[in-house]
C-alpha cells in the first residue's frame, strides 16, 4: 500500500484584532441644533443684529449718571434672548433694569458650532451716556 505523502497546510491565520475596537476619532462630537454651548473650537459667538432705542431712566438722566451695565444674555438657537441677568457693578438709578430690558428687546444671530445653531451665553455691554450739549 502507498504511503500517503504529508500535505503542508498553512497554519491557520491569527485571530483579527476585534473590530468593536476603533481608534479614537479626532472628528468633533455631533452638535444638535439648540445645544448650549461654551466658547471654544467651532463655536461662533452670538452677535447683535438689531438694537432697540435705549431707554434712559428718567431719574438718571437728571442726576446726570452715566455708567455702563454688562449683561449675561442666553441667545437661543432662533436669535431671541432666552434668559437675561445683570452681572457685575449695579449701577442704579433703574439703569440695571433698563440694561436687562434693552437686551432682551435685542434681536440676534444665534451662536453656531460646527455650523450648527445653538444656545450660548454672552455678555452684552450696555453704555448709558448722555449726549454733550
Amino acid at each position: 500500500q502507498p504511503a500517503t505523502q504529508p500535505t503542508s497546510q498553512p497554519a491557520a491565520p491569527a485571530p483579527a484584532p476585534a473590530a468593536a475596537t476603533t481608534p479614537p476619532t479626532t472628528a468633533a462630537p455631533q452638535v444638535r441644533v439648540g445645544e448650549l454651548v461654551t466658547p471654544g473650537p467651532g463655536v461662533v459667538p452670538p452677535r447683535v443684529t438689531r438694537q432697540p432705542p435705549l431707554a434712559y431712566p428718567p431719574i438718571a438722566r437728571r442726576m446726570k449718571k452715566e455708567a455702563t451695565v454688562t449683561v449675561s444674555v442666553l441667545v437661543d438657537e432662533n436669535g431671541r434672548a432666552a434668559e437675561v441677568k445683570q452681572v457685575g457693578a449695579q449701577a442704579g438709578l433703574g439703569m440695571d433694569e433698563a440694561a436687562v430690558d434693552y437686551a432682551r428687546k435685542c434681536t440676534y444671530a444665534p451662536a453656531t458650532k460646527n455650523g450648527v445653531k445653538v444656545k450660548m451665553w454672552f455678555d452684552l455691554r450696555v453704555a448709558f451716556t448722555l449726549g454733550g450739549g
